[in-house]
């Protein structure tokens, strides 16, 4: 019961959008089993990329109640544990603060700040990691900040970056779209 109450209180208990937000779920991970193996926190790579703060929950709620998780992107150190297991790390997290009924009904909004990302460390993300990012974040996020996010105008696009730079719209326009108020926003 506790489990359906989830996906109930976050679409506002519209019995439709619960079963669409539950079938999305159960998709996401028979689709992605690799990414729900070893799925702890004691996990040598989900526990260094939580150790080094990949992701940070603050610990107070934003003025809608909602829980905010921040990412530093700069904090991953890619030689110690790759894309896939930063993304384990912030499902987790996810998977643990949906526990709490204020969260399953509010929400989370997740900041990840671009500042310092190195070249060496954008050369890192992978562009399968990324696209299963953006499918299984839609399934629990309302909103996405991305904050100090550095042009390099004078590098050219790999097919990486380009996926990165189209995964970056995606969620401009998602924002857009929840938010049109907050359209001449500069967070994202």
């Amino acid at each position: 019961d506790a489990f359906i109450l989830r996906f109930l209180r976050a679409r506002k208990f519209v019995s439709v959008e619960a079963f669409k937000l539950l079938a999305r779920y159960f998709e996401f991970r028979q689709n992605n089993p690799s990414i729900f193996k070893n799925f702890i926190a004691s996990e040598p790579d989900i526990k260094a990329s939580l150790y080094d703060g990949l992701p940070s929950v603050l610990p107070n709620c934003d003025q809608n109640g909602r829980r905010i998780i921040v990412l530093f992107a700069a904090n991953w150190e890619i030689g110690r544990y790759q894309l896939n297991s930063i993304y384990r790390a912030i499902l987790l997290t996810l998977e643990k603060l949906i526990d709490d009924e204020a969260n399953q009904i509010n929400g989370f909004v997740f900041i990840v700040d671009w500042s310092q990302f190195t070249f060496s460390q954008s050369r890192s993300l992978n562009p399968k990691v990324l696209k299963q990012m953006v499918e299984g974040l839609q399934v629990s996020l309302k909103l996405l900040n991305l904050v100090k996010l550095q042009k390099c105008n004078s590098l050219r696009f790999s097919p990486r970056e380009m996926c990165l730079s189209s995964i970056l719209k995606f969620f401009s326009i998602e924002y857009r779209k929840a938010f049109p108020e907050k359209e001449n926003s500069t967070s994202v």
